[in-house]
């Protein structure tokens, strides 16, 4: 049987998310907490974790953080946010560590998973308490959903552009 598959979203609308990804804030702490997640899956003793290390083969790479501060700064756009929370870096880091690390045969003889070594880590590493959220000084417009404050940033002599809540994500006019 023929099978028609329609178009749900244009190239343009891809890259203008990607672009706005591409903007959203990562706070160096926040960027920081990654780095030391990452670390701790090459290093569990380094963090009070030396009970994982028979099995772990292999920790993820330095690459592992920039694909997670970039699938931080993707969950939050999908969560219509323009930064980088630490429950964004929770949400994603199991899908990210996972795949960048190895397990050992122990670890598979045992039934310790990925997800329960990654969680263990998830766990262990401390997130800073307070991050600010980033200042609405920056330059370029900000995206502000209809019927919240539009008007006051307007007033305030602040470029506003308006979301649209019928597009794939609601600040990609």
């Amino acid at each position: 049987p023929k099978t028609h598959v329609r178009q749900v979203v244009s190239l343009d609308v891809i890259e203008k998310s990607r672009s706005i990804v591409d903007r959203i804030h990562l706070d160096d702490r926040l960027g920081r907490y990654i780095v030391d997640l990452v670390q701790a899956t090459r290093d569990p003793a380094s963090v009070g974790l030396g009970e994982l290390a028979p099995y772990l083969q292999y920790g993820a790479s330095p690459r592992a953080s920039i694909w997670l501060a970039l699938t931080s700064r993707a969950n939050a756009f999908m969560e219509h946010r323009g930064y980088v929370t630490p429950a964004d870096v929770k949400a994603i880091a199991p899908a990210v560590l996972r795949h960048r690390s190895l397990t050992t045969y122990d670890a598979e003889a045992e039934g310790v998973t990925s997800d329960d070594w990654v969680a263990r880590v998830l766990d262990t590493v401390p997130v800073l308490r307070t991050l600010p959220v980033p200042s609405r000084s920056r330059k370029g417009p900000q995206y502000v959903h209809q019927g919240s404050l539009a008007p006051e940033f307007a007033a305030r002599g602040r470029q506003v552009q308006l979301c649209n809540p019928r597009l794939v994500h609601p600040c990609l006019l």
